[in-house]
């Protein structure tokens, strides 16, 4: 395994979105937009339901997974379209000069049954997502994030692998394989007279892949947290920990000896797992803790306000982790995020925004603001579907 770490010495590359085109997505039957190149900072003003977030939604297409909503891909879909679906195209300006990415959900695909998305760059077919992350990675923050200390596990740990991917672009390819895996071990545990050569194929490719998604995971955490001592800001600073069978071993055994006893961990399971239907032990049942460093207070116990700021607090370092170890600004999504801070944390984080030199979408209702970063933004807001410079 080894995270994608561009030389530190090469110039840092700002990543910008410089076209976007949507065609019956959301709320927008068209949109046409072509960004100049004065300001880094895009904000988008307007009422709530105005369509906003959409936007948003449209420019985190442009990366592995189902965007910024996690939803079902034909749910996005504008309600008065018929027999069409939605398209994004965008013009990308990064690491390797101008890209075109096009992603779309096809009609006939959901005739088929397949709720499945189609990705092109330069109007070559891609079949792995995984490769848009070569070209540009996109790190974001929502209102629905909020609540992510206090929610189940699995948010967690979706929420550490959409990091993981922005430094290794093969992680979800391995997530991807190693589940495929496993659903295919549960189903031959439920057979009573299954292959057991298949089946011991099937928990030694869970054990190979198991290793490199640990290590993905710790490696990650470990570039943020190194990041986050060594930036000033006045949101509190995060301890991170990913627990789990592979990840909590992972600098204590070789990867060789961890490998093996993962597997014999799947050996001795076999009669449990065929009993409850279900994979009881393995890096799909990692979790990611987070404490607030200074008052070694997990976060699900700390109050809401300490919960926000903790979040921003890793979304910072994530970002400057990014630039320091690809040599490449990753594009921001900041999705209401202001507007929940006081003057002076609002005031902070413009500045570090700034600081970045990336490029940063930024959503909110009152264009007053975002006074702090006025003369530094290209400023657009939403009247019936339609964006309008201001």
């Amino acid at each position: 395994m080894a995270i994608d770490k561009r030389s530190k010495q090469e110039e840092i590359v700002v990543t910008k979105v410089k076209k976007l085109k949507l065609n019956n997505f959301r709320n927008y039957l068209t949109l046409d937009l072509k960004l100049p190149n004065q300001h880094n900072i895009i904000v988008i003003t307007g009422k709530n339901g105005s369509g906003k977030t959409n936007i948003l939604e449209a420019i985190s297409l442009l990366s592995p997974g189902k965007g910024i909503r996690g939803c079902k891909l034909s749910d996005i879909n504008n309600e008065g379209a018929v027999n069409s679906c939605w398209y994004v195209e965008s013009e990308i300006a990064g690491f390797y000069g101008h890209e075109r990415i096009e992603t779309w959900l096809d009609p006939e695909a959901i005739k088929d049954g397949k709720n499945k998305r189609y990705v092109k760059v330069n109007d070559q077919s891609i079949k792995a997502q995984a490769e848009l992350t070569k070209l540009l990675t996109i790190s974001w923050i929502t209102p629905q994030m909020d609540q992510l200390f206090i929610s189940g596990t699995s948010a967690r740990r979706n929420f550490l692998d959409r990091i993981v991917q922005n430094f290794e672009p093969s992680h979800t390819k391995h997530l991807m394989a190693y589940e495929h895996s496993m659903k295919e071990r549960a189903r031959l545990l439920k057979e009573k007279n299954y292959d057991i050569n298949w089946l011991s194929a099937l928990e030694n490719n869970m054990a190979e892949l198991a290793i490199p998604i640990a290590a993905s995971r710790v490696q990650a955490v470990e570039y943020i947290e190194e990041i986050m001592d060594e930036i000033n800001h006045p949101f509190p600073k995060a301890r991170m920990l990913v627990t789990g069978e592979v990840e909590s071993r992972m600098h204590k055994v070789p990867a060789v000896q961890l490998e093996d006893e993962f597997r014999e961990i799947l050996q001795k399971n076999r009669s449990l797992d065929a009993a409850t239907g279900r994979t009881n032990v393995g890096i799909h049942k990692s979790d990611l803790l987070v404490y607030y460093k200074n008052k070694n207070l997990q976060a699900d116990k700390c109050s809401t306000g300490e919960q926000k700021s903790l979040l921003l607090s890793i979304f910072l370092a994530e970002v400057f982790a990014q630039i320091k170890w690809r040599a490449q600004t990753p594009i921001l999504l900041l999705d209401e995020v202001l507007a929940h801070l006081d003057e002076s944390r609002r005031d902070t984080l413009c500045q570090i925004i700034k600081d970045t030199k990336a490029q940063a979408w930024i959503t909110g209702t009152e264009s007053e603001t975002f006074i702090p970063i006025k003369n530094d933004s290209q400023f657009f807001k939403i009247e019936n579907s339609h964006l309008i410079s201001v």
